[in-house]
């Protein structure tokens, strides 16, 4: 990692303020009408990784060491700490949950990508309540659909996840041909999609209601797209048998 490189961010949902988190761990409040810094967070400086807003602005969710902080955004101060957040090493030393961090729309429920495993908090409580070990393709992304009960993540190789925790480890794995290479997803409540938002400037959309994907896919198996071990490899352990017919 390049020192002062910035490795996250995330905007308030009012557009007001910025925050960076930057190699090796140096948390900062931008606002973003001036382009001035508005304070920089005491968090531990070999530590960097995700940062994310809840949904009404009122509490910024921050990775450090093996800890994910909940921060009050008026006061700054820790209002919560969830725990027992299994560390990463990186380059040079430097430990961190990293990852990406994601709110579901009511603020309750927050998940955090690592390389290989996803992992659903309530925030209310601290409990760690569901957890998804994904091999194969390091976790770039993540983001809830309408509650907690849909998770979406895109992997490296840009295919995308779609997890339901309360099931489980069901998991549906669909296979896109697009360049994505996100850092970034956000949950279209209106129309119940996730969006990932390219480096190379594009934006994908995917749909996160489960029945309508599996609907779907099982269209493309009924039409040779998809062989039984192609299904059981993108489906899980969902049968076809059950699903499709």
């Amino acid at each position: 990692q390049t020192p002062n490189a910035v490795v996250n961010v995330t905007l308030s949902p009012d557009g007001r303020q910025l925050v960076t988190n930057t190699y090796p761990g140096q948390v900062r409040v931008w606002n973003t009408a001036t382009g001035q810094p508005i304070t920089r967070l005491s968090v531990t400086p070999d530590s960097f990784g995700g940062v994310a807003y809840s949904p009404d602005g009122r509490t910024l969710a921050v990775s450090a060491d093996t800890r994910i902080l909940l921060l009050d955004t008026t006061t700054w101060h820790i209002r919560a700490t969830l725990d027992h957040v299994d560390a990463v090493t990186f380059e040079q030393g430097a430990t961190g949950v990293g990852g990406a961090l994601a709110f579901t729309p009511d603020g309750r429920y927050l998940a955090r990508a690592l390389p290989d495993s996803i992992t659903v908090w309530d925030t209310v409580s601290g409990r760690r309540i569901a957890s998804l070990t994904q091999p194969g393709g390091e976790l770039t992304a993540v983001a809830f659909g309408r509650d907690w009960h849909t998770v979406v993540a895109q992997t490296s190789t840009h295919s995308i996840v779609l997890w339901q925790p309360s099931a489980g480890q069901t998991v549906v794995t669909i296979q896109e041909n697009t360049e994505a290479d996100s850092q970034l997803m956000t949950y279209d409540a209106a129309h119940d999609t996730v969006s990932a938002y390219s480096v190379n400037g594009a934006v994908y959309t995917w749909r996160t209601d489960f029945d309508t994907v599996l609907r779907q896919l099982c269209t493309e198996s009924a039409d040779g797209a998809i062989l039984p071990d192609h299904w059981n490899q993108i489906a899980g352990g969902i049968a076809i048998p059950v699903m499709c017919h």
